[in-house]
């Protein structure tokens, strides 16, 4: 093998030319891929979701002790209630669980993200059809059907975003 530089005769499993001392081999370079979108929603989106969920659920456990007043004790809005209140905690235990992953650079940081969309999906999903066919309340408006439509969006968009950078998420 000969150098590119200089045409010195070198060894092939030399990595510099022993006269010119540049490179033998060419060297590749692979662009560095930023995280910004990784740090917002490690840093802070995720964070926000926890808070908002968390004052949700204030209000629904507010709403559960009045709801026996408002509604003559029935119990089919206690139900849409508590169901609200019981996927609100778990959505929040998704969300923190997702951020620290994501903080700690984790190898299922990725996975996590999706599930945490996926999981808003299902959510919204599962409050729309037991308001609407349990309590018998339409309890959808046109921005659920947004944010279903958006999840579904970013779960394809985070597993793309975090398999092109499977070499910062290692740990």
């Amino acid at each position: 093998m000969f150098c590119n530089s200089c045409g010195t005769e070198v060894s092939e499993f030399a990595r510099v030319c022993p006269n010119c001392g540049k490179p033998t081999v060419k060297i590749e370079t692979r662009e560095v891929l930023g995280c910004k979108w990784a740090n917002f929603l490690g840093y802070f989106y995720f964070w926000l979701g926890c808070l908002v969920n968390l004052f949700g659920i204030i209000k629904l456990v507010e709403l559960s002790g009045q709801s026996a007043e408002f509604f003559s004790g029935e119990n089919k809005l206690s139900g849409y209630i508590n169901l609200g209140i019981v996927l609100g905690i778990v959505f929040i235990v998704l969300l923190a669980v997702a951020a620290v992953a994501i903080i700690n650079r984790k190898s299922n940081a990725g996975k996590l993200v999706c599930i945490v969309f996926g999981y808003e999906f299902v959510m919204t999903l599962v409050l729309l059809i037991y308001g609407s066919s349990v309590v018998g309340v339409s309890t959808g408006q046109a921005s659920d059907g947004f944010r279903m439509i958006l999840d579904i969006v970013l779960i394809f968009v985070n597993a793309s975003y975090f398999d092109n950078r499977s070499d910062v998420f290692v740990n």
